[in-house]
Formats: C-alpha cells, sequence, structure tokens
C-alpha cells in the first residue's frame, strides 16, 4: 500500500495548503499542482506513474474526435432550448453537459477527472478548477458557461428548492454569443455546503435534485452512456428562443358583467334569508 511517506516534501505541502488528498493523482489534478507549485521534474516523475489513462471516464468512442465535446456541447443546447422539451428533461440535460465537462480530455476542453474524483468531488475542491475551464465564441460550444449554467441550478437548490430550479430552466437565454459566464457570476450558493460532494447530484422524476450527496456509480455509468448516445445525434442550428406572445386579460361584455352581478345579489340575498331565519 502506497503512504504519504513515499510523495515528495512540495507535494504534500501543495495538498496541506488546497486541501487535495495527496493519493489523489489524477491529470488535472497534477495539471493544478505544476501550474501553482512550478515542481522540478524529478518532483513529477515520482508523481507520474501513479496518472495512466487520460481522462479514463471519457467513452472510448469519442476519444479519436478532437471536437466531440463541443459537438455535445451544441447538441444539448439544442435540446434543452426546444420548445417542446419538457423542463425537467432540461433540467437534466445541464447536469449532461455539466457531467461532460468534468470527463472529457483536457484536450478537447474537459477536466479530465475520473469517476471517483467526480463522486468524491466539493464545492471547495472545484473551486479551484474554474481557472482551467475555456471559453469559446459561441455560447452553445462554451465550457465555461455549460458549468456556469449548472452552478445556478447547484444554487437556485440550496435550499432544496424545486420550485425555484424550475422557475430557473423556464428562463430562456435570449443570448447566443458568450456571454453567460462573463456577466453575473452564477448564484454563490452553490458553495453553501463546501465539503459535500454535491456537485453531481441525483435527480428524482419529478425534477428534485438532491442537494448533499453524488448520484450513484450506476447512475453516473448510465450518465456517460447517455452522452455517447448525444454525441451520435446530429447537432442541429439553435435558433434564438422566440418570446412568447403577451398573454391579454381575457374580457367580458357588459351585458356578462350585469349578468354575473345579478347572479351576485340573487345569492347574497339567499344567504341573508338564511341568516335571519336560523341566526
Amino acid at each position: 500500500m502506497e503512504t504519504a511517506v513515499a510523495l515528495p516534501s512540495l507535494w504534500i505541502d501543495w495538498c496541506t495548503v488546497t486541501g487535495t488528498p495527496a493519493l489523489l493523482r489524477d491529470e488535472a489534478t497534477i495539471s493544478r499542482f505544476i501550474h501553482q507549485a512550478h515542481p522540478s521534474r524529478s518532483v513529477l516523475k515520482a508523481l507520474h506513474p501513479v496518472v495512466t489513462t487520460r481522462a479514463p471516464a471519457w467513452p472510448a468512442t469519442l476519444r479519436e474526435d478532437p471536437s466531440a465535446l463541443r459537438l455535445l456541447l451544441r447538441a444539448g443546447a439544442h435540446l434543452s432550448r426546444g420548445r417542446g422539451t419538457a423542463w425537467s428533461t432540461r433540467l437534466r440535460t445541464r447536469r449532461l453537459l455539466f457531467a461532460a465537462v468534468l470527463i472529457a480530455p483536457k484536450g478537447q476542453g474537459g477536466l479530465g477527472l475520473t469517476r471517483a474524483t467526480i463522486r468524491s468531488l466539493t464545492p471547495h475542491r472545484f473551486e479551484q478548477h474554474l481557472p482551467d475551464l475555456e471559453t469559446s465564441v459561441e455560447q452553445v460550444e462554451c465550457v465555461n458557461c455549460t458549468v456556469w449554467a449548472w452552478l445556478d441550478v447547484l444554487g437556485a437548490n440550496s435550499d432544496w428548492s424545486r420550485g425555484g430550479v424550475r422557475k430557473l430552466i423556464h428562463q430562456l437565454d435570449q443570448r447566443t454569443n458568450c456571454a453567460r459566464h462573463q456577466g453575473a457570476a452564477p448564484s454563490s450558493a452553490w458553495k453553501n455546503w463546501p465539503n459535500f460532494a454535491n456537485l453531481l447530484p441525483a435527480i428524482d422524476r419529478w425534477g428534485w435534485v438532491e442537494p448533499y450527496s453524488s448520484m450513484h456509480p450506476s447512475s453516473l455509468s448510465t450518465l456517460i452512456k447517455q452522452l455517447e448516445l448525444l454525441y451520435e445525434t446530429p447537432p442541429e442550428p439553435v435558433e434564438d428562443p422566440l418570446p412568447l406572445p403577451p398573454v391579454s386579460a381575457s374580457r367580458i361584455s357588459p351585458e356578462e358583467e350585469a349578468r354575473i352581478l345579478a347572479r351576485a345579489d340573487e345569492v347574497n340575498a339567499r344567504v341573508a334569508a338564511l341568516l335571519r331565519e336560523y341566526g
């Protein structure tokens, strides 16, 4: 069994400062370590053997296409913005695209995390990955915008509010350029439980989002299979959602109003008579 004693002291110190488990040495974590600590080659050589397959959770069928993640984001955006798509499906699509960013190879714009890392990922640790996210000219292909869209959901669900999540999902985003992450930051409430592994939660059939824990491993496997299916769906152009027509208030004619008032007077008279008789 490998122990922390055999690890370089620079790595141990960095893990202590950043709150990273010393044995967690996937590609994304090592990349952050290199960027922040500037280790020597000997230090990296001591750590590198643990890193085997890059982005091991990424489906094999998507590895040969360098644009796979972008195509997934575009196809998911089309699905989410369709007027005939149920809000619960839009909600699950946001989670699906967020998962794609987590597991996609860094060369495609993802973070290359393992399944175990995803299920143990806390808001505190994920916040350290935010500077690594890429942007795009178009919002429908922007990794950063995809992540912010899901963090908004987690923020709306911070007090386990299904109504708040549904209201958020129903808000049609009129912007097509890469603007989501350039505007106001997502609700900071997604960090309300900083040490809970709750970034990829379960969602039940009614749209309730589990606020405190990650989905089951088998559910994560299903999610990854859904990514493969979405990839096989030809991406269609995403058009700006048309504004909903204003809802005109219903009006009644003067004759109808007179009949309603007369009926109300009749009812009031009967009630008054009953009160006099039995009061």
